[in-house]
């Protein structure tokens, strides 16, 4: 961002509509020149959104105690979002850009409030709660291209944790993916979803270019940054990755995805004081935050599990019990890496089995099963894993760097890397 911008952060009470709104409006602003908008921290003005009666939003916008400007609408105004987006934006000096025109029927409009209230809650865990409230969105507003793109989006972040017999599903999503980026070209969640799409199916080059392009088009949004900086530690540039990631996290402190990826590039880079001190701070509700802090554990070679700090999402505990078991007995359990394949044979997004591949082969090298470990490497290779810096800095895998098939194996993956970077500039 530039060291000018002025800093916006957007606040809303507790309910699911008003926090969707809070939304809405935070990604209209974010199109304004000079203005970066965060969800908390440090800032130069606020913007509170709260409901007020049984029908009404009221806006203040503050800076330093004094009220810049307040509004108060009807929830079913037609243009709620622009009204209060270009009321913030002319009161802060600035002018709103044009965006896609959107239909609106006022059941339909809230019902897409509500899930992109629940996109932010629950975008780590499970977002079935708002692809349901999409799917009704959609229903009520078939020819809106934001709940069309919000909803792709949604579907693409689903089908990465989806098992089931098709793995095709993500030609059809790539492909409704670009028809809304082709309908809503000015829409933040149009572009995260095509990358998204790109990149989880494997054409992880692809998925570069248009975070390239859509990071040049919105620099304040973090999800976007999230994933290229993800992207650029794993090609093997630590240091672009983390500066990336860095101002994901500045924009969106409360986001675990980027939270969980800046804590894996820290763990790359050898600082794994910083990744574990960032894992246990304070986070709301069940987390991945276990799993990466036995992660570091695995690649220290730990004798024992450090002790969780915060509740683990229930679908990651049978793989924690089966890590601890590995650092205390230096064997694998009964079952667990027969368990874990047959989970690797159903179908699911190319680059989550490339990451389950990666994490098994850690605890069957530390299991005593390198030979097993290879060969997930090696599939893993041949597959949707771009992670060349894993292959670079991961300690656990000294024991199989002279084998010739880790070695090839390391080079089809720099490959990739190099094109990678080549696209980012």
């Amino acid at each position: 961002m530039p060291a000018d911008a002025l800093v916006l952060v957007v606040e809303t009470d507790d309910d699911p509509v008003i926090g969707g709104l809070g939304e809405e409006v935070a990604e209209e602003l974010r199109g304004v020149p000079g203005l970066a908008v965060r969800s908390a921290g440090e800032r130069d003005a606020t913007l509170t959104l709260a409901r007020m009666g049984d029908n009404e939003v009221r806006a203040r916008l503050l800076s330093d105690g004094t009220a810049l400007w307040t509004i108060t609408e009807d929830r079913s105004q037609p243009y709620l979002v622009t009204a209060v987006a270009g009321g913030v934006a002319t009161a802060l000096g600035r002018s709103l850009p044009r965006r896609t025109a959107t239909t609106r029927e006022q059941e339909g409009f809230e019902l897409y409030l509500e899930a992109r209230h629940a996109m932010r809650h629950h975008w780590s865990v499970d977002v079935s709660r708002a692809l349901s409230l999409l799917d009704a969105a959609a229903a009520k507003l078939p020819d809106d291209p934001r709940v069309r793109a919000t909803r792709v989006l949604v579907r693409v972040r689903d089908a990465f944790f989806e098992r089931g017999p098709d793995p095709s599903r993500f030609d059809e999503l790539r492909a409704d993916a670009r028809d809304a980026l082709r309908d809503a070209p000015d829409r933040v969640d149009a572009w995260e979803a095509a990358a998204r799409a790109e990149l989880y199916a494997g054409h992880t080059v692809e998925a570069a270019r248009l975070l390239v392009d859509a990071t040049g088009r919105f620099p304040g949004s973090a999800p976007l940054h999230g994933l290229l900086g993800a992207l650029i530690g794993e090609c093997g540039d630590l240091e672009g990755g983390l500066r990336r990631v860095e101002m994901a996290r500045w924009l969106a402190p409360e986001s675990e995805t980027d939270a969980v990826t800046h804590a894996y590039l820290l763990l790359l880079s050898g600082r794994h004081d910083e990744a574990r001190s960032l894992l246990r701070s304070p986070v709301r509700g069940p987390t991945a935050r276990p799993l990466e802090e036995m992660r570091i554990a695995v690649w220290e070679g730990r004798m024992e599990a450090p002790v969780a700090t915060h509740d683990v999402i229930p679908q990651l505990a049978e793989w924690i019990g089966g890590a601890a078991h590995v650092l205390a007995t230096r064997s694998m359990p009964p079952g667990f890496a027969v368990a874990v394949d047959r989970y690797l044979a159903q179908p699911a997004s190319p680059r989550f089995h490339a990451g389950l591949q990666q994490r098994l082969s850690e605890l069957l090298v530390r299991g005593g099963e390198a030979e097993h470990a290879l060969e997930l490497i090696v599939d893993a290779s041949l597959g949707a894993l771009t992670d060349l810096a894993w292959f670079d800095h991961c300690p656990v895998l000294d024991e199989l760097r002279g084998d010739p098939r880790f070695v090839d194996a390391r080079a089809r993956v720099a490959a990739t890397a190099e094109a990678v970077l080549a696209v980012l500039g």
